[in-house]
């Protein structure tokens, strides 16, 4: 299921029916994931989301890889995130189309900018950064515009009296 995500994560998840947890990782490992284990208990397997959590109770962390899942019931760890282009022998044939790239880029921007809280765009001043804080900022300002089109004044419903 987890090949099924679209976005940052990582987590454990319990199945107490079967007696069984998987943790997973998103694709490129923006959250943090640590997994541990103990010489005192060798059977056990410790996940944290800090290190801090696990440094006095583990003689052995790693950082979860991204894109893996971890099954309890196997004791395995698989990679779920293969795209195509992983793959090195698999070199694109077909002519690069501009428009198709901008607007990928812009919507990859645009999904990004979903946020509860304010952003910010670290620029480096190199083409990358810089191409995504103007695309940022074009569609902000967008947004900004639909909020304000309209006055407090024209949201008061109180002037048409139903009743």
């Amino acid at each position: 299921m987890v090949n099924h995500l679209d976005g940052m994560f990582s987590f454990v998840l319990l199945d107490t029916n079967k007696n069984q947890f998987i943790a997973a990782r998103d694709p490129i490992g923006i959250t943090t994931l640590y997994q541990g284990w103990s010489s005192s208990s060798p059977k056990t397997v410790y996940f944290a989301s800090e290190l801090k959590a696990l440094h006095q109770e583990c003689d052995k962390i790693i950082a979860f890889p991204p894109g893996h899942v971890y099954n309890s019931l196997t004791d395995e760890t698989i990679r779920y995130y293969d795209p195509p282009w992983w793959d090195g022998e698999k070199i694109p044939t077909k002519p690069i189309d501009y428009t198709i790239l901008r607007e990928t880029l812009e919507k990859a921007v645009r999904k990004r900018l979903m946020s509860d809280v304010p952003f910010g765009v670290l620029l480096s001043s190199g083409l990358d950064s810089s191409l995504i804080a103007s695309i940022a900022s074009r569609i902000v300002r967008k947004i900004n515009k639909i909020k304000n089109k309209y006055d407090e004044d024209d949201l008061d419903e109180s002037k048409y009296n139903y009743i």
